[in-house]
């Protein structure tokens, strides 16, 4: 990890996360601040964001999400209607890893696991 500068345009981004608990793309970052920053200034901070572990990538429906990082091992349940995130306990891929690293010699650095699908909430609503 690099040494990265603190900026304001760094701090409004991870500010917006901090209030919130869904995933957000580029494009609903820019939403939430309502235009106060350019869309390129975004895009081009997210990348450091992520590498220096301020904020976590993830996928859904193709498109690249964000949330907020955190220092501890985790995996999520991702809602692909509200886009809400619900962790899940435990972590059994180290099994697969072991496994893997044993029959491939392949050196594993990391792994993410995401799980998508519909929270109870949403699959309440659309009964």
């Amino acid at each position: 990890m690099a040494l990265i500068r603190n900026t304001v345009q760094k701090k409004m981004i991870l500010d917006v996360f901090r209030s919130t608990t869904s995933l957000l793309s580029a494009e609903g970052i820019y939403e939430k601040l309502g235009g106060s920053i350019a869309k390129s200034t975004i895009y081009r901070n997210i990348p450091t964001l992520v590498e220096n572990g301020l904020l976590e990538l993830h996928y859904l429906d193709g498109c690249s999400m964000y949330k907020i990082g955190t220092k501890k091992h985790s995996h999520y349940l991702i809602c692909d209607v509200c886009h809400s995130m619900t962790p899940i306990s435990g972590c059994n891929i180290r099994f697969i890893e072991k496994k893997a690293k044993r029959e491939t010699g392949f050196i594993i650095k990391k792994h993410h696991l995401q799980i998508n699908g519909t929270c109870r909430k949403c699959a309440k609503g659309k009964k």
